[in-house]
């Protein structure tokens, strides 16, 4: 992998509950930053079938790729939230590269995080 791709910063963020309720009687959560300033790639992805990764699976809803060194976050799972450039991004499917624990293949997608 070319280093000099990973030139965006992202941010992953942890939902916790605040401990109050709205009027409806729910959880309110709020995101907690938990990993600031992790240098990704990022790249936008179209349709609801996208081809092109390991293992030539598809995945629907994906919107966006990044891509980030293992070491560099390595406890990342599908309940994190990534922020880049002010922009929310659910965590739709993580990718070990080849199993090699270097690189790690997230998609994502732009959905309605509030009720998540």
């Amino acid at each position: 992998m070319n280093p000099g791709k990973l030139r965006h910063l992202a941010d992953i963020l942890e939902k916790k509950p605040t401990g109050q309720r709205n009027k409806l009687g729910e959880e309110i959560y709020e995101y907690i930053p938990v990993e600031q300033n992790l240098f990704v790639s990022f790249e936008s992805k179209t349709g609801n079938m996208l081809y092109g990764r390991s293992g030539d699976s598809k995945l629907a809803k994906t919107t966006h790729k990044i891509v980030y060194r293992y070491l560099n976050y390595p406890n990342l799972n599908e309940d994190h939230i990534i922020k880049i450039n002010n922009q929310l991004y659910k965590i739709e499917y993580i990718d070990n590269v080849d199993n090699k624990n270097e690189i790690m293949e997230v998609f994502l997608s732009k959905d309605n995080l509030r009720g998540r």
